[in-house]
């Protein structure tokens, strides 16, 4: 049987159907916001450490996924990247192997068990996530997804 979100899988199902409905309303709001308007690329992002952003980040997706939008979902947290653990599958290769030409881009996109979500994760732990991010590199890769 396939869980409903692994994210809070073992919550109680009173408590589960709120947070369900919460993302719900952010998919909702996506979408009257900033999809119409041609929009491709969503940032989820806070100032600190342990905010949720990538609890966040995949629930969104997901419930995107859910519409039948095709969904890749990015993970850009090079120093503590969890994308990977909510869903069950491999950090590398990932972004990091990309940009370093440790790996082609197919090999770091990895399928999930939603249908029409896909993540790119975080990759192998690098020396320099900042100068990775800023790169050209990352900006082309961007461009092509």
């Amino acid at each position: 049987m396939k869980r409903e979100n692994t994210v809070y899988h073992d919550m109680r199902p009173e408590l589960k159907f709120k947070i369900n409905e919460s993302y719900k309303t952010i998919r909702t709001n996506i979408a009257f916001s900033i999809l119409k308007k041609g929009c491709k690329k969503i940032v989820i992002s806070s100032s600190s450490p342990g905010e949720g952003k990538s609890t966040i980040s995949v629930n969104v997706a997901i419930s995107i996924a859910k519409t039948d939008a095709r969904v890749l979902l990015v993970d850009t947290d090079l120093r503590s990247p969890r994308v990977h653990l909510f869903l069950d599958l491999p950090s590398a290769p990932g972004i990091t192997d990309y940009l370093t030409g440790n790996s082609s881009l197919e090999e770091t996109i990895h399928d999930t068990s939603y249908p029409n979500l896909k993540v790119l994760s975080a990759g192998s732990l690098s020396p320099n996530p900042s100068e990775l991010l800023s790169s050209d590199y990352f900006k082309d890769m961007l461009t092509h997804l």
